[in-house]
Formats: structure tokens, sequence, C-alpha cells
């Protein structure tokens, strides 16, 4: 018969009588174990032994038999903790997503072009894209009258490719898409036929998770805060609720970076400059609460990033940020740009979209035109935290 415990092997191959020893039963004892050999006095202590129970027994064989459980539990615990980590992770420790705006125009005025250059720049990005973020004017110039007007398909599914379209789109409202109190379309669109664009409300957040941290767009519907659309557009409602929610969207919970994401600009070196004042004056106190915000609109027909020193409520200075990618169709609209603006740190008239890619401790900013060419780069450091 044959028995073991811990390392020790034990033949017994001979019936024994009381008292009688088996040579072969210390030399296969001592071949294994490296302690002092033991005596067996008679058949009770072997069959004690075999159930770990010899009194007799070393205790140093009995502390490494201890140890080497401890020691294999400890390795097991740490095996269970690594496997349940990477089976909890695998989100990026980066991510990019390009911004464009002022798009819809059946496929004319260059609108094919510049979706083009977008598909081709998200098939070798890398990180690769994971967003593409619409700041407004989605469909000229009266928006969409039902989630089966033709222009989602002619503006929309026939211009963007089918792996464009694929990706994840986070959408604005503009003043085109206001006309006639018409934007809920867009909204129903989403929640019903394409869930990939994503327009749930009118503002809203969305909090995007990175492996160790997640950033938060705020997309805000900047029309109601201008007189002369509210009136014009005939809109059933006005900034007040927007800004009420405003507070909460931008102090809630701990995103390493905040985006504000709305169709009209803050800063401006084109002919809608004049329009800012108004926007600052509904904005500025809500944004100059969050330090290092970065602002990105359209409405502008062409390419921009601007920085300016404003004022908060109390009279201190905020340093804003805002870039401007409205180029998705038609460019030149709103007439050259102001070279000489103090806040204009680039600007170009041409079709194109603005690359975002974000890290732990910095943005990275990077302007193409249609050729998929870099025209401007530009980084954003995290502060101290």
């Amino acid at each position: 018969t044959q028995s073991t415990w811990g390392r020790c092997v034990i033949s017994n191959t001979t019936k024994m009588s009381s008292g009688q020893r088996d040579p072969s039963l210390r030399e296969s004892f001592n071949e294994v174990a490296t302690v002092e050999p033991v005596e067996f006095s008679d058949y009770d202590d072997l069959h004690l032994l075999r159930q770990g129970r010899s009194s007799r027994f070393s205790p140093n064989v009995k502390l490494a038999a201890i140890m080497g459980g401890v020691l294999a539990l400890f390795i097991i615990v740490i095996v269970i903790v690594v496997v349940t980590s990477s089976s909890l992770s695998g989100l990026p420790n980066k991510r990019q997503m390009i911004f464009f705006g002022d798009w819809g125009r059946n496929g004319s005025s260059a609108q094919k072009a510049t979706a083009k250059a977008m598909s081709n720049f998200c098939a070798r990005a890398s990180p690769p894209c994971d967003y593409v973020v619409s700041t407004g004017d989605n469909f000229y110039d009266q928006g969409v009258s039902s989630m089966t007007d033709n222009q989602w398909s002619t503006s929309w599914g026939s211009v963007y490719s089918s792996s464009l379209r694929q990706i994840p789109w986070i959408v604005a409202l503009g003043e085109a898409d206001h006309y006639d109190n018409r934007w809920f379309h867009q909204r129903d669109f989403s929640e019903l036929v394409e869930p990939k664009y994503h327009l749930p409300s009118r503002f809203y957040v969305n909090d995007i998770t990175f492996d160790e941290f997640f950033i938060r767009l705020v997309v805000l519907d900047t029309t109601p805060f201008f007189a002369k659309h509210r009136v014009g557009l005939n809109l059933e409602f006005d900034g007040s609720a927007q800004k009420e929610w405003l507070v909460d969207a931008l102090n809630k919970g701990g995103p390493r970076w905040k985006i504000v994401v709305g169709h009209h600009p803050l800063l401006a070196a084109g002919t809608h400059g004049a329009e800012v004042a108004e926007l600052q004056a509904e904005l500025l106190p809500y944004l100059t609460q969050v330090p290092n915000l970065l602002y990105i609109s359209g409405h502008e027909d062409n390419l921009q990033y601007l920085n300016s020193t404003v004022r908060d409520n109390n009279g201190n200075p905020y340093f804003l940020r805002q870039i401007i990618s409205g180029a998705g169709s038609t460019v030149g609209a709103n007439g050259p740009l102001d070279s000489a603006s103090s806040s204009l740190a680039f600007g170009k008239e041409v079709n194109g979209f603005v690359a975002l890619k974000v890290d732990y401790d910095k943005l990275t900013i990077t302007f193409y035109d249609t050729y998929d060419t870099p025209i401007f780069q530009q980084q954003i450091l995290a502060p101290e935290q």
C-alpha cells in the first residue's frame, strides 16, 4: 500500500509485527525530508503519522508545512487580485474625439470633402476616434421636419462614411436646428432611430470614462440666450432653466477635464464678434467658476483658436480658452477674420475639423484641413492638483 503526507512518501510493502522497523522506510523518509530521521516504536506511531497527528513528528516539518500553506494562500490571493483587476480594466488612458460644425447642406459646399477628411483621419488615428462632436447648425437652413426628413439621408447618411457613423456622435444644436421649434425631431431620431446620433435633450452632460479618471462634456443650447433668436425663431423657452441646470453640471463630481460645447462663441475674430458680449453676459458668471475650462463652438464658418483674459463675478482675471470649429461645409460666409484681434492665436478660412486628444495631464488640440493635413496645434496642461 502507499500513503502520502506532505512531501513524505511512506511505502509499507511488508506486514510488520509490533516493534519491527523496515530500513527502507527510513531511507525513503531521508530522501524526501531534510530533517532528522524519525523512529517509529510501533505500528501505532506510523498510523498516527499517516494521519498527521504524531506528537513526535519534528516541529521544523510542521512549521515548514504551515509556512508553505501560508505562501500558497498568498500567491492565490495575488493571482485573484491581478486577474480581477485585468478583467475590470480595459479602459484607455487616452482618448481622441473630433469636433466640427455648421455642416448639413445636402453634401454641397465642401461638406463631402470635409467628411472624407474626417473619415481618413479616424481610419488611422491613434488613439482611435472615440467620439464625433457636432457644434451645431446640423441641418441648413431650417432643421429637419421629422424623423424621416430626406436630409437624414442627403446631409448625413450618404455624406459621412458608415465607419464614421458607427462612432458615437455627441450633438449640440444651432439656430438653424431650432427653426419653427423643430429641434425635437433630432432628439426623437436619436432615441427611436439611431442612438449613435446622441441628442437626448437640448442641453445635457456626457461623462467619458478613462482608466483612472473621467472627463465631462457639458453640451449647451446657446440659441435661447440671444433675444433676436428667441423672437425671430419664436422659441418656446429662454435660457433661465438652462442656467440653473448649468450650476450642477459644472460642479458635480470630480472630472479631470471639463469641456463645454455650445454653438455660439464666447470669443470670435469674425463678423459674429459683435454677438459675443451678449453670450458672455449670460454664461461667464458660471463658466469662470471652473478652472482650466475649454469652450468649443461653431457658428463662425471657419477654424479659430482664441484665448483672452476675462473677468469673473468678483472682477478677478480668468483665462478663457476657445476653439471655433464651424467649417463643416461653407466657409468665408462671415467675412475675413480680424487678424489684429488680440484674442486670436490661430485662424483660417478653410474647411476642416479639430481633433482633441485627451490625456490625464494634457489636452492636445490639432486643426486639420480637408487634405487631412495638420495646420495648427496647441496643448493645454492640467493644473497641479
